[in-house]
C-alpha cells in the first residue's frame, strides 16, 4: 500500500465559491457552522436533534430562513428564530 489517502477536496475548497459542502454530518455540527455565519445561537430543544445527520450544499450568503427551510423540508424538525437565537425543535 502507498499510504497515500485520496480525499474529495471539494468538501474542503468549496467555500471560496460561496458554498459549505457537507455529507453525512451531524446536525449539531452544521449549526455550529451556521452560528459562525450568521452570528447566532443554537439551542437544541432536545438532545436527539443533535445526531439528526444531514448531506447537503448551503450557499453561504442565503438568508438564515432559507437555509433552515431546506432541513425543515427533509427531516421532522423546525426551527425558530427569536433575536439571535435559534430554537431547533421536533416537528
Amino acid at each position: 500500500k502507498s499510504g497515500v489517502l485520496q480525499v474529495d477536496t471539494i468538501f474542503y475548497t468549496s467555500w471560496k465559491d460561496g458554498y459549505y459542502r457537507f455529507e453525512a454530518c451531524r446536525l449539531e455540527e452544521i449549526m455550529l457552522t451556521l452560528s459562525r455565519w450568521y452570528n447566532i445561537e443554537s439551542v437544541f430543544t432536545d438532545d436527539s436533534l443533535r445526531d439528526l445527520i444531514f448531506t447537503g450544499r448551503l450557499k453561504r450568503y442565503d438568508d438564515l430562513r432559507v437555509l433552515l427551510k431546506k432541513f425543515e423540508n427533509t427531516r421532522d424538525v423546525r426551527f425558530e428564530i427569536e433575536n439571535k437565537s435559534v430554537f431547533v425543535k421536533k416537528t
